[in-house]
């Protein structure tokens, strides 16, 4: 359920036809058991329990969070886990969101974990719910560090012995359903794949230190008739 504060009472046209969403200005009144969302930038003192505000000034989108949460961002998961505002499968259907919604979107630790065949419609998946000048926060494995160690004979980390150790590295912990790495990236790859989907603006690449992962900030201004605008300001 989605609750929206009634000055901001236009989103619901956005919002109904992902989501059920209600117009309402006392939360504790129109709040319902399970998981709420509120977009609003008036969070109450008391705030009440099992619910997620979302500043309307600043959206941001937590793809994959697993039980990690960043901020006030949005968690969407394929499992239905606590903190978890959305119950999404990100191998098929559309992101239930509007277009150029969300001004920040970390996708952590989770596009290697979706099929390679998928993986282009995804990214342009996440460029269509991300706002004009919005950034992309991706981090995900490195194959040409992994075969560095791997021909090398030594990784960063142990994960039992050396032929588990290697599978771990190369097809994810395996430890449940959706853990298992079905797309392999490198720098220029994933770079390549951003700029395509229409994150056009590289602001930083690098690989993490301790492990062998690809960190990148991308902008996206593909589309964007104000980018000038928006440029000058800043």
């Amino acid at each position: 359920m989605i609750i929206i504060n009634s000055k901001h009472a236009k989103l619901l046209d956005y919002w109904g036809k992902y989501a059920r969403a209600v117009v309402c200005d006392d939360y504790f009144k129109c709040i319902e058991p399970g998981r709420t969302v509120v977009l609003t930038d008036e969070v109450p003192i008391l705030k009440p329990t099992d619910v997620v505000f979302v500043d309307i000034n600043n959206p941001c989108l937590n793809l994959g969070s697993g039980p990690t949460s960043i901020g006030n961002c949005l968690n969407l998961d394929a499992r239905p886990l606590p903190n978890v505002d959305f119950v999404v499968d990100l191998e098929v259907g559309k992101l239930p969101f509007p277009d150029g919604f969300f001004k920040e979107v970390y996708a952590i630790d989770v596009i290697e974990h979706v099929s390679y065949r998928r993986v282009k419609q995804l990214l342009t998946e996440i460029a269509r719910v991300t706002a004009c000048g919005g950034i992309l926060h991706v981090r995900v494995p490195d194959m040409e560090l992994i075969a560095k160690y791997l021909l090398d004979g030594k990784f960063p980390g142990e994960h039992g012995d050396w032929f588990e150790t290697m599978s771990w590295y190369i097809y994810g912990g395996q430890d449940y359903g959706e853990n298992a790495h079905k797309s392999a990236f490198t720098k220029p790859t994933l770079i390549y794949l951003l700029e395509r989907a229409g994150f056009d603006d590289i602001l930083r690449a690098f690989n993490e230190a301790g492990h062998p992962n690809i960190v990148v900030d991308a902008r996206r201004w593909y589309n964007c008739r104000y980018k000038e605008v928006v440029l000058s300001l800043n």
